[in-house]
């Protein structure tokens, strides 16, 4: 039996139910088409004949069952081989570094980033999870500046790999004498954008009203106050955030000049105890364009997510294919999180920012409080992003 939204959109995904062997694969897909839009006093009755294993079990169940398995065939994920083959030298890895040799440890680490790499990128945030972790313990275990600047070297490598999916990077302390990891340019827009406000005829009382607004509309499932409060949380990120205009347009589009752009459709008033609509995914597919249009674009910046707010955090199998390979789900929890770290963020400036007067150290101060509590955009956008809706994108 699968319980639970976390693993039931897990195997909601094809690929992940290929990886498995055919016996679990028809498993998991009986279980699918008996209860996928299934009266829940039904899929109890099903589950107790299941238990009983009598004779309705073994007329109906087990012939589909068998069914299944002659037409599964296990596909091996993404990067298996290469995670595979990386194997051994990792745990040398730890073995070594248990024992304090750090520096043999982070060689053998650096050999496991290079077999994990042949994964090419489905395996690239974990090789840049090695390249970081062999970049440290090599500067633990340095005696010259030689094996220090290797040891940059190495964490410069691990930002790298990890690109935008690596934004946990920019929260790790810096070795000594590592140069700071430059922004990316949506992070810059952002900084900028919140350095001019607070420059600005700022009024605290105004922003703190405004801040509990955000989080109130937030919190409900009305989706008309709920749009509102999305369009605020994106203006206190440093976007130029708005309601579009038109039918079928997004619910709030964020935009941080032309570095990159997000739509955000909300779903609040839909609970979780249902498939999201095939509807609610064609019309997430074409809100970047018609954002594009509005700008007078052709396209939307690359990398542009558009993401659709739902607790219904599951796609049936037959329709996730129809999205664009930026289309997301993101969970209402989530953006309430989201809402929290920026009223966090604002307290701490309007009060924090008052006494600095150089802009460099002004927006070196708006970096790095936005950094700690996971609000540049680099990591918005990463907290949104987990559930890519099409599979094998």
């Amino acid at each position: 039996m699968v319980l639970g939204s976390d693993i039931t959109r897990y195997f909601s995904r094809p690929e992940n139910r290929e990886a498995l062997e055919p016996e679990l694969q028809a498993e998991v897909e009986f279980g699918w088409q008996n209860s996928r839009g299934t009266d829940p006093d039904e899929v109890i009755e099903n589950i107790e004949m299941f238990l009983e294993h009598d004779a309705a079990w073994r007329e109906d169940g087990e012939p589909l069952v068998a069914e299944f398995r002659q037409d599964a065939v296990k596909v091996e994920a993404a990067g298996a081989e290469a995670l595979g083959s990386s194997a051994a030298s990792e745990v040398k890895a730890w073995h070594l570094a248990f024992r304090g040799e750090w520096i043999a440890a982070s060689e053998q680490l650096q050999e496991a980033a290079r077999q994990v790499g042949a994964g090419g990128q489905s395996t690239r945030g974990y090789r840049g999870l090695l390249l970081y972790l062999s970049g440290v313990w090599l500067h633990l275990g340095s005696e010259d500046e030689t094996q220090r600047a290797r040891a940059r070297e190495l964490v410069r490598q691990a930002a790298a790999a990890s690109e935008v999916r690596g934004t946990w990077l920019k929260e790790m302390p810096q070795l000594p004498g590592t140069e700071e990891l430059s922004l990316a340019s949506m992070d810059v827009v952002a900084v900028s954008a919140i350095v001019a406000r607070l420059r600005g005829q700022l009024r605290p009382n105004r922003v703190n009203d405004d801040l509990k607004k955000m989080r109130e509309a937030l919190a409900p499932d009305e989706s008309t106050v709920y749009e509102g409060g999305l369009t605020s949380l994106g203006s206190f990120l440093g976007a130029e955030a708005s309601k579009p205009k038109g039918q079928g347009r997004c619910d709030s589009a964020w935009v941080w000049g032309t570095a990159i752009w997000m739509t955000v459709e909300a779903k609040s008033e839909q609970h979780a105890d249902g498939l999201l609509p095939l509807h609610d995914i064609r019309q997430a597919n074409t809100q970047l364009d018609q954002l594009a249009a509005d700008h007078s674009m052709d396209h939307p910046p690359a990398g542009s997510p558009a993401v659709i707010v739902s607790d219904r955090l599951t796609v049936d199998p037959q329709h996730a294919p129809a999205a664009n390979a930026n289309v997301y789900l993101a969970s209402t929890e989530t953006i309430e999180q989201i809402a929290g770290d920026v009223s966090i963020v604002w307290s701490d400036l309007l009060t924090s920012a008052v006494g600095i007067q150089a802009e460099q150290t002004l927006r070196q101060h708006v970096r790095s409080v936005m950094t700690e509590h996971g609000c540049l955009p680099t990591q918005v956008i990463n907290r949104l992003t987990q559930n890519r809706i099409r599979p094998g994108a």
